[in-house]
């Protein structure tokens, strides 16, 4: 099945997208999720998104840019992941993410927050003490099953029009 008729046969954004990251990440794109995205978000929102701008809603990604994981997040060279070699993040987040990663932290997911959350990245465990020192501060309050090491993304959310 063709993206465009996966749309064609979902209602609404959030739909799509679940829909979407059911199939896998390495089905499709970034681009090609946010090229057939483009004119639902767009009537949803009333304009044009930009692409790798972040819009002002939990889960819609077209403000996502796509990264290859450096050595250092392979199980293999002591991260956690064994198969996926990249991931999408946010890009008002893309450049702490990578600062992240040049300094050899592995981390297990983050989000700006949109501008409806507050942000968070998710670090190994083996890292909190780095992130500490780095003068990341620890989310507290974290619920029941969530991951325990978490921290407060310095990098803040940044609108489309920004």
């Amino acid at each position: 099945m063709k993206i465009e008729e996966l749309i064609k046969l979902l209602k609404g954004t959030e739909e799509v997208v679940f829909r979407i990251n059911e199939l896998g990440e390495s089905v499709f794109s970034t681009k090609e999720i946010y090229e057939c995205l483009k004119p639902i978000v767009e009537k949803q929102i009333g304009k044009k998104p930009i692409m790798n701008r972040c819009p002002d809603e939990i889960g819609i990604y077209i403000g996502q840019v796509d990264l290859v994981f450096p050595d250092h997040l392979m199980k293999e060279h002591g991260g956690y992941y064994i198969e996926k070699k990249g991931c999408c993040v946010d890009n008002c987040i893309k450049d702490e993410i990578l600062s992240l990663w040049g300094h050899g932290v592995v981390t297990l997911g983050c989000c700006c927050g949109h501008g409806v959350k507050e942000g968070m990245i998710n670090v190994m465990e083996k890292d909190k003490d780095k992130m500490i020192e780095m003068n990341y501060e620890k989310v507290e309050d974290i619920p029941e099953g969530c991951w325990e090491f978490t921290f407060k993304p310095k990098s803040k959310h940044r609108r489309e029009e920004e």
